[in-house]
């Protein structure tokens, strides 16, 4: 089944495992592996999106802590980890601090963007952001709101706006897992294309954001390296 990644016990390395099969298996130390994700996000500020415009994920990471990264070094693993990837995802956070992104701006980026992943060079993935759920995060209602700050009177119930349900079976598995070690880049990024072949006056071509956003991408797998 694609996405399913062998992991067997070795008998000939006690201790150890192999995560793979056949010339491309990558042996570990039990102790060390750990199912984890690589994370990164970035900002989208409230103005008019243009046309080409793109989020470099893993890139600028000065003055970011671990809520809002996990690596260290840009576009690189730890020193000394290794990595099988094996599903990536878009998270949209509502609230960034006390600012409340506006859910019809989550859903511009989301309908609007496009995600491509490469691992080491390698194109690993690619498509509208839509495709690409992480399988965390909130879910439920919210009083209906409009555009500015504060809620309106509750009329309705909405359900809160993420990208796809908070089920991790619905993530998106790479065709084929991609290994990657400490030394190979990292280089994800979203990309808004303009839709010069609209026709019909009622279309806008590019998204205007009314809120600033800010966007994680999560790469999840096993990782294995230093303790």
């Amino acid at each position: 089944m694609a996405g399913r990644v062998p992991v067997v016990v070795s008998k000939k390395y006690p201790g150890q495992m192999l995560v793979g099969s056949g010339a491309n298996a990558v042996k570990v130390e039990v102790k060390n592996v750990r199912d984890a994700v690589v994370y990164d996000t970035v900002e989208i500020l409230a103005a008019a999106v243009t046309e080409g415009q793109e989020l470099n994920f893993f890139r600028d990471i000065t003055n970011k802590d671990k809520i809002d990264t996990n690596i260290t070094t840009s576009r690189r693993l730890a020193t000394g980890e290794q990595m099988k990837v094996l599903w990536v995802g878009i998270y949209f956070p509502t609230f960034t601090g006390n600012t409340r992104a506006h859910y019809l701006d989550i859903l511009r980026v989301l309908d609007n963007g496009f995600l491509e992943l490469k691992l080491n060079k390698k194109l690993v993935a690619e498509g509208p952001l839509w495709m690409f759920p992480t399988g965390y995060g909130a879910y439920g209602t919210i009083a209906a709101e409009n555009a500015s700050s504060a809620p309106a009177t509750p009329t309705n119930q909405y359900g809160v706006i993420t990208n796809g349900l908070p089920a991790t079976k619905l993530q998106y598995r790479l065709r084929e897992p991609a290994d990657i070690y400490s030394e190979h880049d990292i280089s994800g990024k979203v990309t808004f294309y303009g839709r010069n072949w609209l026709t019909a006056a009622s279309f806008t071509e590019m998204p205007t954001l009314t809120t600033a956003l800010t966007v994680k991408m999560v790469l999840g797998g096993l990782i294995a390296g230093v303790e």
